[in-house]
């Protein structure tokens, strides 16, 4: 959604063709996120390097066959791809590994949650697309926006993560 007032105004329109590719890159966002805090929260801590050092190889060798594969025909857009595919191989290794360290149980409710409240977020910022102003603007819109209608879908959804942080951010400033 907004990837085209993000190359736009950090790239230029000489750039324009770069919006697929960044469109397809940011699904690795949540992935990595998600992901680099199970590697280091979990399974750094229950010293399993090893595991995620063969894990991370095999997702290299997946990645450089897609690679091999996809960028003579689709070029940054089969990078691009090629990308996500690996950063989804990587997420599964580590979340079906981890899984004996903590417990899963619940988590399919808060990404439930975390789904919706992205949708929702979505649909709030995308007719911003269609407003006749800058590209800074518009990006600076759609982040207040975003993050506002976020929040609210959230506390509307009863977000355990959210509902766990105001709950600790209310102890903080009572002391």
């Amino acid at each position: 959604i907004v990837a085209e007032p993000l190359v736009l105004s950090f790239l230029g329109e000489d750039f324009l063709y770069a919006v697929t590719t960044v469109s397809i890159l940011s699904l690795m966002i949540p992935l990595k996120c998600i992901g680099d805090l199970i590697c280091y929260q979990v399974m750094m801590c229950a010293s399993q390097e090893v595991f995620l050092m063969k894990s991370y190889f095999i997702t290299m060798v997946v990645n450089a066959i897609n690679n091999f594969l996809l960028i003579p025909r689709f070029g940054a857009e089969g990078a691009s791809v090629a990308s996500v595919i690996s950063e989804i191989l990587a997420f599964g290794f580590v979340l079906f590994y981890s899984r004996r360290y903590f417990n899963l149980e619940g988590i399919r409710k808060i990404i439930l949650k975390t789904e919706l409240c992205t949708a929702v977020m979505a649909c709030s910022i995308l007719p911003i697309k269609y407003f006749q102003c800058s590209c800074f603007i518009k990006l600076a819109l759609e982040g207040f926006l975003g993050v506002l209608v976020y929040i609210v879908a959230c506390v509307l959804f009863k977000h355990e993560v959210l509902v766990k942080y105001a709950k600790l951010l209310k102890n903080k400033l009572k002391r």
